[in-house]
């Protein structure tokens, strides 16, 4: 049985928000105390296993972080204004063009 729009809706959104905290979760261990950085990890882990459609991991640690940005973007462009949609979208399509991104 195929899902409903709704459904579907739900999904794409689903999967945008895990995307993002895969890449905010990988991109920003280095950073974290070496606890952190284990718990980081082990959730981003966590998550791929949970949704085995996410995005391929990324050994690039710059492109890893655009990809996090990218991600977020889409993520966040629906509780954005009108004004804010436009910008989220140019800066996340210029950054996908420039980075050779998904």
């Amino acid at each position: 049985m195929k899902d409903s729009i709704e459904e579907e809706k739900k999904k794409i959104a689903r999967m945008k928000a895990v995307n993002s905290i895969i890449w905010v979760l990988s991109s920003t261990r280095w950073d974290m105390e070496e606890a952190f950085q284990e718990l980081s990890s082990s959730y981003a882990q966590a998550l791929r296993e949970e949704y085995p459609d996410s995005r391929e991991k990324i050994e690039d640690l710059s492109k890893k972080s655009y990809q996090a940005i990218v991600d977020f973007l889409s993520y966040s462009w629906k509780f954005a204004w009108e004004e804010e949609k436009e910008k989220f979208s140019e800066l996340a399509s210029f950054l996908r063009r420039k980075h050779n991104l998904k």
